[in-house]
């Protein structure tokens, strides 16, 4: 409810057809869709929740009107009715019609979530993949995507992209928020086909979000608690193109494995013209090493080192800024890997004076590998790497949008563990 100081700030005017004076209103509640009503209700639900909690032992959360917990079997049935009782008690209505009683599987939020065994898994319901496949399929057809419409697709595959592996798909959705942060130059054109019809980059940026959506890689969440060896990676690069990367494997001992290459020219032209390419080269460095150590990573743990925070970020988030469409296709590359090869990733940075790939990113300078062999394991060098195919086919595919296929063989499974 509005308390009667604050009405004057929610009166609407609408004009009478029939006498052509201005009639006056207002809410007596929140208004329904205002950004403001949804931090007002949150007040609510955050209040039931901490009562349910408190008075209950329930261990209930809320996500807007939604509410949910996760309880020990034989507790799970009383716990959802008397959190049903509390808010009859508290005068709320609730709509049973979306009531998920006890499950050890089942639609969460949207998103289908199996706890029956460890380590368990979300996915996107079949419901909510189909449709939003079908809003891009009609996205497609009729050409035209306004900025309205980006914004409610953009909202819908961001929040089914929670369950789906990794970052994967983050970086074509770049193409969508630009498109919604698009503004009227002025209101002779600003809803005319011409203007929102669909560009190069938006429609193949669509189409990659539809291969997704036909089959996607669901998230693995690891059993709580459970020790696994990790896989660690120390990547460099270098200002004029060279690269390098080192394994570290604690089995039998332990053992450390490096390569040193250089970026082709090739390569370099491929890359959008930049006064510093340094973070662009440090995502090369990355893509390499995972190609180079490829099968010792395969189905592990990898924490990644970097020393570069613009690379960093662009592998934490999944793409880089909308204007920046190679570092997009690269990283969508990187992370279509990490699915297909099986590997959970932990990205850090590292300074650059502690960074031990610093030294094969920079052959020109021996004394700078000290601290590779300052380790005191045995160390072997891979010869003749060069930037993996598969990196430059994302680099192709940034210069021509048009260019087929534009998710590269992302979704066809055909890595080891796909």
């Amino acid at each position: 409810p509005i308390p009667d100081e604050d009405q004057p700030l929610t009166v609407v005017v609408f004009c009478d057809p029939a006498t052509g004076e201005h009639v006056f209103f207002y809410h007596t509640a929140l208004p329904f869709g205002a950004t403001a009503s949804v931090y007002g209700y949150n007040r609510i639900s955050r209040a039931v929740t901490f009562l349910a909690r408190k008075l209950l032992d329930i261990p209930v959360d809320s996500y807007f009107d939604d509410f949910w917990c996760v309880d020990r079997a034989d507790l799970a049935a009383g716990s959802f009715d008397a959190f049903e009782r509390l808010n009859v008690l508290l005068g709320f209505q609730i709509k049973t019609s979306k009531d998920v009683h006890p499950t050890r599987s089942g639609a969460l939020l949207g998103i289908e979530v199996d706890i029956a065994t460890l380590p368990f898994t979300a996915s996107v319901t079949e419901s909510r993949r189909a449709a939003i496949l079908e809003s891009i399929q009609c996205i497609l057809r009729v050409d035209f995507l306004s900025p309205g419409e980006a914004s409610t697709l953009a909202g819908r595959m961001n929040f089914a992209a929670s369950a789906i592996f990794g970052r994967v798909g983050r970086a074509p959705l770049r193409a969508v928020y630009a498109r919604q942060e698009l503004r009227r130059e002025n209101s002779n054109v600003g809803s005319s086909k011409a203007t929102y019809a669909l560009t190069r980059l938006l429609r193949a940026a669509l189409k990659c979000l539809a291969s997704l959506l036909h089959d996607p890689p669901p998230r693995f969440i690891p059993t709580p608690g459970e020790a696994r060896a990790p896989v660690i990676v120390f990547t460099d690069g270098e200002g004029r193109g060279f690269i390098g990367g080192v394994l570290l494997l604690r089995e039998d001992g332990g053992s450390v494995t490096a390569f040193t290459s250089r970026i082709s020219a090739r390569t370099e032209r491929r890359l959008k013209p930049r006064q510093n390419q340094i973070a662009l080269i440090e995502l090369l460095a990355v893509l390499t090493a995972v190609e180079v150590f490829r099968y010792e990573i395969t189905g592990r743990d990898l924490l990644l080192f970097v020393d570069n925070t613009v690379a960093e970020a662009c592998i934490r988030n999944g793409y880089m800024r909308r204007d920046s469409r190679d570092a997009c296709e690269l990283v969508s590359a990187l992370w279509t890997r990490f699915q297909q090869w099986g590997i959970n990733v932990w990205v850090y940075r590292v300074p650059s004076t502690k960074n031990i790939a610093d030294g094969p990113s920079r052959p020109y300078s021996p004394e700078l590998l000290a601290p590779l062999y300052a380790l005191g394991l045995p160390l072997a060098w891979v010869p003749n790497v060069q930037v993996p195919a598969w990196a430059n086919e994302a680099l192709r595919l940034s210069l021509d949008p048009q260019a087929s296929p534009r998710c590269s063989p992302a979704w066809t499974g055909d890595g080891p563990g796909s």
